[in-house]
């Protein structure tokens, strides 16, 4: 990602990482935006780069853990329950790639 962006080791962990949750992660901006979320496009900056993190969502533990869960992140998340429907064995796979049990 560093490389993509043309910066060194120093400056990204400066602008673009913060340990607020207590391990590496992206800036989110005021609202809760990734640093790398292109508001005018609706798209990610880096998402041909975007980590497994990025990659698995919405399909994270803690969204698929009821329906309410789902539906109290879809209400801030334009993105879910909109385009493409995953079926039951490819979700089912995308939450054992997850290794963040608290996500």
């Amino acid at each position: 990602m560093r490389r993509h962006l043309g910066v060194d080791p120093e400056e990204f962990e400066h602008r673009y990482v913060t340990h607020m949750w207590g391990r590496p992660s992206f800036v989110e901006r005021p609202g809760g935006d990734c640093v790398f979320y292109d508001a005018e496009t609706a798209k990610c900056a880096i998402y041909s780069l975007r980590p497994l993190q990025c990659s698995l969502f919405p399909f994270w533990p803690s969204v698929m853990e009821s329906r309410a869960d789902w539906d109290r992140e879809a209400r801030w998340c334009p993105g879910m329950d909109d385009g493409r429907l995953y079926g039951e064995e490819e979700i089912r796979s995308r939450l054992r790639q997850c290794p963040f049990e608290d996500l």
